[in-house]
């Protein structure tokens, strides 16, 4: 990988650990995009990563895709919430109550070949 990153090695292969160990295998690729890829990023961004997958119907909202959410982010999902954005459940921002976005490692999930510029591959 040449360029910046808003992730050290140490936390990609963290990230990528804890894919397989969620899902049984390791992601196709792992971009960084949003802010931090286009240079944009301020000190309350998120780092925004794609996790390419054949796996289908990952998302980080709810289920297992916000199960990894919450294993690549300890400590920063408060106890009890069981989802992202759904009735009665916080949003990602910097408002008080909601995920704290400052910082926050925000995946998305698309099959290999569907990741938009700006990125910049990780893994």
């Amino acid at each position: 990988m040449s360029g910046y990153s808003a992730l050290s090695q140490q936390q990609i292969d963290e990230i990528a650990a804890k894919f397989k160990a969620r899902f049984g295998k390791e992601p196709d690729a792992i971009y960084l995009v949003g802010s931090h890829a286009g240079g944009k990023a301020t000190p309350l961004s998120d780092i925004d990563i794609v996790l390419e997958t054949n796996l289908p119907g990952l998302n980080k909202f709810s289920g297992s895709g916000f199960e990894f959410f919450k294993d690549i982010n300890p400590g920063r999902v408060p106890a009890g919430v069981t989802g992202i954005g759904g009735p009665g459940q916080p949003c990602i921002s910097n408002l008080p109550g909601d995920i704290q976005k400052a910082g926050l490692i925000d995946p998305s999930f698309r099959s290999p070949g569907n990741v938009s510029p700006p990125s910049v591959r990780l893994l």
